[in-house]
């Protein structure tokens, strides 16, 4: 009798191996994969790798106890599967924790370099190509029933190049709210100005809505991939700029 029940039970054993072999697999090559791209310096595939990461580590523990319990023995795919993954978690923290210290960095600088381009990203002043820019005054309109809210972007510039410019000839202007361009209401025609003479511009922008905060970006008026860029962001609801 005993003879019959323990042939009765191998098959099933041995039905349930091939699947567990196959999920030891997938967390090992699951472990590799997150491992591999964790150490890239850029946000989203470092969540990626990091969500991977912790995928492969749930199916490596949920196939180490289906294998304890059933055939009581453990694959070594599944317990590198495992290793792997908890090394590719700590790996996409301590990457994505000194990227934000390296980022925070560069923002108190004078100026800061954005992670796609050799462009200088100034704070509220700096020096283009053609023109030194200084975001001088930021401020906000309310809407009525008949008008938009706006927002009034004061600017001073000195024409640094050899040749006479107006503002829109050396520098361009835009403001971004929410990730749109906001358009421009009133661009009046800008004064030439002489080579190292400044010049004050008020430029004014319909809002999209009126607590979003903007981003003000002035640059060449040609752009380019290595294009320098005076930045100020504002808070619409505040009234007032912020830290960068």
């Amino acid at each position: 009798m005993n003879e019959k029940m323990t042939v009765s039970h191998q098959p099933q054993v041995r039905k349930k191996q091939p699947l567990q072999l196959v999920l030891s697999i997938v967390c090992l090559v699951i472990g590799v994969m997150s491992l591999a791209v964790s150490w890239i310096k850029v946000p989203m595939i470092n969540l990626m790798a990091g969500t991977l990461a912790l995928v492969g580590l749930v199916l490596s523990i949920i196939s180490l106890v289906k294998m304890a319990r059933d055939t009581r023995g453990i694959h070594i795919f599944t317990i590198a599967g495992a290793v792997f993954s908890v090394i590719a978690l700590l790996v996409t923290i301590v990457v994505s924790s000194t990227t934000a210290a390296a980022n925070q960095k560069l923002v108190k600088a004078p100026y800061f370099q954005t992670p796609y381009s050799s462009g200088k990203m100034y704070k509220s002043e700096g020096q283009l190509d053609n023109a030194y820019l200084k975001i001088e005054d930021i401020s906000v309109t309310p809407g009525d029933k008949y008008f938009s809210p706006t927002i009034s972007v004061r600017v001073k510039w000195k024409n640094t190049s050899d040749d006479e410019k107006t503002f829109f000839d050396a520098i361009s202007i835009k403001v971004l709210q929410n990730g749109k361009r906001l358009t421009d209401r009133d661009f009046h025609d800008a004064y030439v100005a002489a080579p190292n003479s400044w010049r004050t511009e008020e430029l004014i922008f319909n809002l999209d809505n009126g607590s979003s905060d903007i981003t003000v970006i002035g640059a060449d008026n040609v752009p380019s991939p290595n294009q320098d860029k005076v930045v100020q962001k504002f808070s619409v609801r505040a009234g007032k700029a912020l830290e960068q």
